[in-house]
């Protein structure tokens, strides 16, 4: 199921897991910056 699921993902936008990595680390900067406010 999981394949099927990240093969669909790849099919849509054939850089989701390069965005979804830059999505990732722009929260860790985000949070990073915002902590304790």
């Amino acid at each position: 199921m999981t394949g099927k699921i990240a093969l669909a993902h790849l099919n849509e936008f054939p850089d989701y897991y390069t965005r979804l990595t830059k999505m990732e680390e722009e929260t860790e900067e985000f949070h990073g910056k915002h902590e304790g406010k």
